[in-house]
């Protein structure tokens, strides 16, 4: 059997062929390109990781900063217990009625501090830089 098809018609079964082949084609291409799904979960578990990651991170600083309050607190009483140690050593030990008034006064505003709370404006005002202490001039 012998099928011979006049030139027009074989021009058209190409020209479809053809169309037909560069849509499927163009489909194909644009699902390997864009492929949404992939990369979007792929985007999803980088920001949920990056969260995890800075949630860690903020608990890390939190936990530092609570630490560091603990132990600044540890120091100051600390620091108030050498002072009233001091103040009273000093005290007793001291002959000179001056030295002994100076250091009553010490005691006082020690007393002060430990007895109201730190917060408080009064107390605010009656914290006094140690007595060795120098104010630097600026030239």
């Amino acid at each position: 059997m012998d099928v011979h098809l006049p030139l027009s018609q074989i021009t058209l079964i190409v020209m479809i062929s053809c169309f037909a082949f560069g849509i499927l084609s163009g489909i194909g291409i644009s699902y390997l390109m864009l492929r949404p799904g992939k990369k979007n979960k792929k985007l999803l578990l980088q920001i949920n990781s990056l969260e995890k990651e800075q949630q860690g991170y903020r608990k890390k600083v939190s936990q530092h900063f609570m630490t560091t309050a603990e132990l600044i607190n540890q120091l100051t009483e600390s620091y108030r217990n050498v002072h009233q140690h001091l103040t009273s050593s000093a005290y007793d030990l001291c002959d000179n009625e001056k030295t002994q008034y100076q250091l009553q006064d010490a005691w006082h505003k020690t007393n002060i501090l430990n007895s109201e709370n730190l917060s408080d404006t009064k107390t605010k005002s009656a914290i006094n830089p140690p007595i060795d202490y120098v104010v630097k001039r600026q030239h």
